[in-house]
């Protein structure tokens, strides 16, 4: 999708778009992925629709007015703001504030109301998933998130174990790329997946297969349940 690089494509831009976009998100925030999000076609219609039909509810209910601060300039594909608070109201209330409203008010099943926990501001109640939903696409993705800093062990299909100090200079890929990692510090490992000592100077880097088990374990820098190496 390229820039909008006219002031008619901006304005499409807001109308058309902005309130689809607002709506899938708060949509999939509140009640988690479904299978017809996957469907991009789908997707683009059913925020097209909401958008049109927003604006649509407007122009009835405000006619001319609601788009009273803009005018058509001299050239085919221009748009002269005549009242720039009008318009800059027009956007952030009916085109940011109410598709956001709206949208709450049709998810209102998949979502509760939570006062804020810290802040001094325990009064105020926030919308939060029923669910629980996080935006976090696979629980790979999930661990390698939690556990920065942290000793990692992989088990492989063969029963070898290979591990060490996942932390600054190791890396790990997630969605969409296929789960990898590589661990900066490496350490040579027992045949019962204990540490036993560090391997200086030497990373691995290992692609993670669906046999494989990995195990993270958060304990500073001490070696997890096992003794340092002499």
């Amino acid at each position: 999708m390229g820039v909008p690089t006219t002031s008619f494509a901006v304005a499409a831009l807001i109308i058309l778009a902005v309130p689809g976009i607002i709506y899938a998100g708060i949509r999939r925030w509140a009640g988690g992925e479904r299978a017809e999000d996957r469907n991009p076609g789908l997707l683009f219609v059913r925020g097209l629709i909401f958008a049109v039909t927003l604006t649509a509810t407007y122009a009835l209910i405000f006619g001319g007015l609601l788009f009273d601060g803009l005018k058509s300039g001299p050239a085919g594909e221009q748009i002269i703001v005549a009242r720039p608070r009008l318009a800059s109201a027009v956007v952030l209330v009916l085109y940011l504030l109410m598709p956001a409203l709206v949208t709450l008010l049709l998810v209102r099943k998949d979502i509760e109301w939570r006062p804020v926990s810290s802040g001094g501001l325990h009064w105020l109640k926030l919308p939060r998933s029923r669910h629980n939903y996080v935006t976090v696409p696979t629980s790979w993705d999930h661990s390698v998130r939690r556990n920065q800093n942290a000793w990692v062990k992989v088990k492989r299909s063969n029963g070898e174990w290979i591990g060490g100090w996942f932390t600054t200079g190791s890396h790990a890929t997630t969605y969409p790329e296929k789960p990898t990692i590589y661990i900066n510090e490496q350490w040579e490992m027992s045949s019962e997946g204990a540490f036993t000592k560090p391997i200086p100077d030497t990373g691995v880097w290992l692609a993670i297969n669906d046999t494989d088990i990995v195990i993270w374990t958060k304990k500073d820098r001490e070696i997890p349940n096992e003794e340092s190496p002499a």
